[in-house]
């Protein structure tokens, strides 16, 4: 699944958390924990990419949040 090739190809956690009940549409929450921040922005930025690399998936919105 994508989810399953997100995790193995960037070490990140990533669950659905939004829209549960639509099979047409997911909202993913994508988490990666680095102690600098720039790293963090690559490997979110490589992900999202990725998501938009499948023919069958249209990225709508998506944000990048640091904490």
């Amino acid at each position: 699944s994508l989810k399953d090739r997100l995790r193995d190809k960037f070490n990140v956690s990533v669950a659905e958390v939004g829209d549960l009940e639509l099979w047409q549409k997911a909202v993913l929450g994508i988490a990666c924990v680095a102690n600098e921040g720039v790293h963090v922005n690559q490997v979110l930025d490589q992900a999202v990419n990725l998501i938009r690399s499948v023919p069958t998936i249209e990225v709508v919105q998506f944000r990048i949040e640091l904490l």
